[in-house]
């Protein structure tokens, strides 16, 4: 008796195929979720050695193939998870790491790419054709996990006695959301705020006017975000010291009491900033009278710092007048005298007349009687 009996032969191996989610932003930021499908060509897929076996054990969660994923050549970190297994579809999740490596052309976004993935059978035990791996083509998962940082520099430095500043804001990378009202500025007014590029913005600050400071300019964290998502780190505050007061004079001593000799006077650029300015033009005159003098001769002085001598040889009280030329007292950051400053210092006593005794009666008869006699100095 012949019987016919039909055998069905399976030795096609099953073929896997891949598809991800793509966040709104078309780049995953650190903590999503990217969520990873793989999809079989064959209902009947299983775990398990089929050699030993002579079956396969069904897939679940627990025992679904291991997914490996990563940047280039280098592993991402962190698991990847299988949530779900239905039928001949399995669905992985994956969360973007802070730390993830990443490599790109501007080092601040990078593909996630599928490198690996578990041993799969069918119901005949054909193992399943592993793709080319990395996956080729492999499902696009663009991640940027980098922070922007942000770097603040300025045409000036200090010192300076500029009426403004121009401050450059340089993000690592192209940002959204930056604007003014995000820096702060102690000292100092804020002036046209400008986008350069999507990295680049600048703003101008106007600083005051007859005043020695400090300005600081501060942008903080978490005021703008690049094209993922990520909010920028806060940035190294930037600090200048600016002087726009102008150079007065200043002289040591500024008086002397009663002396018989010479005194040596300094007259001295005096400035709260970056200091004096050696070249300075002064004119000096010694006087007897505390008013301005309207006569005489004026002496000149041309210095940042030097010494004088007073000493005009004959007794009495004197007043020393300095006169800032305009537009010749400049400190170091060249700020000027806008005016013919006068100076007074006082008082400044010479006696150079040696001390006489006088004695009253001079002269006197012969007398038997007690004599009353005053004895006076002039000094």
């Amino acid at each position: 008796i012949t019987t016919d009996v039909d055998i069905e032969i399976d030795n096609t191996s099953p073929t896997v195929s891949f598809t991800v989610t793509e966040p709104a932003s078309g780049t995953y930021k650190a903590g999503e979720v990217v969520t990873i499908t793989a999809t079989y060509s064959d209902t009947n897929i299983g775990a398990g050695i089929f050699a030993d076996e002579k079956t396969t054990t069904p897939i679940t969660t627990a025992n679904a193939p291991a997914l490996t994923l990563a940047f280039g050549n280098v592993e991402a970190i962190g698991t990847v998870t299988c949530t779900e297994v239905n039928g001949r579809v399995l669905t992985y999740e994956y969360t973007i790491q802070g730390d993830t490596p990443v490599t790109g052309t501007n080092g601040d976004n990078g593909i996630l790419k599928i490198t690996s993935l578990g041993i799969v059978y069918d119901a005949a035990g054909n193992i399943i054709e592993s793709p080319t791996y990395p996956v080729t083509p492999s499902p696009q998962i663009t991640a940027d996990t980098i922070l922007p940082t942000l770097e603040i520099t300025s045409n000036k430095t200090s010192y300076t006695n500029a009426e403004e500043i121009l401050y450059t804001f340089t993000f690592s990378e192209n940002v959204t959301g930056f604007e003014a009202e995000d820096v702060t500025v102690a000292n100092g007014t804020k002036g046209t705020f400008t986008e350069v590029s999507g990295n680049v913005y600048t703003l101008v600050v106007s600083t005051i006017d007859d005043t020695v400071y400090t300005e600081t300019v501060s942008v903080s964290a978490n005021v703008c975000i690049d094209i993922a998502g990520n909010e920028n780190v806060v940035a190294t505050p930037l600090t200048l010291d600016v002087d726009r007061k102008n150079p007065t004079v200043k002289v040591e001593p500024i008086s002397c009491d009663w002396r018989n000799s010479a005194i040596n006077v300094t007259i001295t650029t005096e400035d709260e900033g970056a200091g004096f300015y050696t070249g300075n033009v002064y004119e000096y005159y010694l006087s007897t009278d505390s008013i301005i003098p309207t006569s005489g001769t004026w002496t000149p002085y041309t210095s940042g710092r030097d010494t004088i001598t007073l000493d005009p040889g004959i007794s009495g009280t004197y007043y020393l007048f300095v006169k800032q030329i305009k537009d010749n007292v400049t400190d170091t950051n060249k700020n000027m005298s806008t005016t013919n400053n006068y100076h007074i210092y006082s008082e400044y006593k010479f006696d150079y007349d040696n001390p006489t005794i006088t004695v009253s009666p001079s002269l006197k008869t012969w007398t038997n009687t007690a004599v009353s006699t005053t004895i006076t100095h002039n000094d």
